[in-house]
Order: C-alpha cells, then structure tokens, then sequence
C-alpha cells in the first residue's frame, strides 16, 4: 500500500542519494577546510538525509497525484450524469484513467486499488474513498469523499453535487498548481543566494590561496569557517522552514451545499 508521507525509496533511490549526500560533503570540505577527509561527518547524518529524501518524494507524489485527481474527479462526474450508480462511475473512472495515464503513474495505482477494493473485497464506497483520502492527506480527495458519503447517507443528489465538486475542485487544483510554481521558484531564488557565497569562497580558493591560508591552517581560521558552513546550513533549514510555513499550512475545505430530491443509486 503507498504511502504518501513517509514513502519507501527504491535501493536504487538510497545509493544515489547516498552518493549525493557524500559529495556535497566532500566538496563543502574542500571549500572550507581544503581537505577532504572533514567531510566523511556526512556519513553520521545519512539517515536524516534519506528521511528528507522520502518526504520529499511523498511531497512529489501527492503534487502528481493532486494533478492526475482532476481526470479522475471528471470522469466520475460525467458517468454520474449518465445514470450510473456512485459503483459503476468508480470503476468506470478507473478504467479511463488506465487509458490516459501510465501504468505506474500515482492516479493508475489508486484506481487499481480503489476497484479491487470494491470487486474483490465488497468494501463500501464511503471506506474505500475515506481511506484513500486520509492515506493521500490531499484535502480535495477527502472533500470528495465527504461529498459521496453525504450523498449516500441523506439521498442527496449524487450527480449535481459530483457537477459543482467538480467546478470546485478543478479550480483548486488549477490554482495549488499555481501555486507549486510559485514555490518552486522561491527555492530556486534560495539556491542561487545560497550559492553566492560558495562561489566567492571558490574564486578567493583558486585566485588567491595564500590569502584564504590563515583560514585552512590556524585554528580560529578553522573554527571561523566553521562557523560559515554553519550559518549556511542554518540559512537553508530556515528558509525551508519558512517556505514550508507560507505554502504548506493546512487549507479549509471548500463546503459544497448537497442537492437533495433524487435518489441515489446504490
């Protein structure tokens, strides 16, 4: 079963980032040490690297998955308006999302998922949906899941009210992708600040190493670069910290009124 917070990275996934993890290190030795072997203090914080690495995965998954979610939401809305019981529009979605997307994408997974639950194991509707929106944490899924199991309980009507989730939902999708750019270059900006003073420090290395010297051989040079490479590993903890407050603090749902007056199918 995929997770979405904490998700499991591939072998191949863990060496690569392993291998990252370790040549940032060596290349931060040499820029503030001019020596290799201080970097091999990267081996201690590996696993906390790999644990940045699967949240940020579970972080990547979700954003696709929110994306892929606007097919899906149009699919069950279109078979509802033809008649089809909340079942059957499911299964129907699922089908269509095998043709749209890969095989692997996170939309086509869920939706094999979602179908064997309802096949196989004779889940309701209302649990396989809670389920799959409190494993994703995706609030337009949950939002969905309410309005179905609002629907099934109180005989609302099923279809108007997938039409106007629908408008809803694709709106809000629409606009947390413009939100995601947004974020993306604001962690652009981030990198390239962080790496001006990085540069500097290459360019006084290479250009003039008698002057850096007093740095790499004394002892207050060393602890004075120390401290650097501290305040840049702070600067980014805390401008992720604060990128991560702006655009990752928990929305309200949008409240969809439920129609009532037709039935719905079971």
């Amino acid at each position: 079963m995929e997770v979405y917070d904490l998700p499991t990275l591939s072998r191949k996934e863990c060496i690569r980032g392993c291998i990252l993890w370790m040549l940032i290190w060596c290349l931060a030795a040499l820029l503030f040490y001019n020596r290799v072997w201080p970097g091999a203090a990267g081996l201690f914080l590996i696993p906390l690297f790999l644990r940045e690495l699967r949240r940020k995965k579970g972080e990547r998954n979700r954003q696709v998955l929110r994306s892929q979610f606007r097919d899906f939401l149009y699919s069950v809305s279109s078979s509802a308006a033809a008649g089809k019981s909340l079942r059957s529009a499911l299964c129907s979605a699922a089908e269509a999302m095998a043709m749209i997307h890969p095989a692997e994408a996170p939309i086509c997974r869920e939706s094999r998922r979602l179908t064997r639950a309802l096949q196989e194991t004779m889940q309701s509707e209302e649990e396989v949906l809670e389920e799959w929106a409190t494993r994703s944490g995706l609030d337009e899924i949950r939002l969905f899941s309410q309005t179905c199991s609002i629907c099934r309980r109180t005989g609302g009507n099923l279809e108007q009210a997938l039409a106007k989730a629908n408008r809803i939902l694709t709106s809000r999708i629409e606009a947390e992708n413009g939100v995601q750019s947004l974020l993306k270059q604001k962690r652009l900006e981030v990198c390239i600040l962080l790496a001006v003073p990085l540069c500097l420090l290459f360019l006084l290395q290479t250009a003039s190493p008698e002057y850096m010297e007093d740095l790499y051989e004394t002892g207050n040079g060393r602890i004075l670069m120390t401290a650097a490479l501290a305040a840049l590993i702070g600067a980014y903890i805390w401008s992720e910290s604060m990128i991560r407050k702006i655009f990752f603090t928990e929305k309200p749902l949008f409240h969809i009124r439920i129609p009532f007056g037709k039935k719905v199918k079971a």
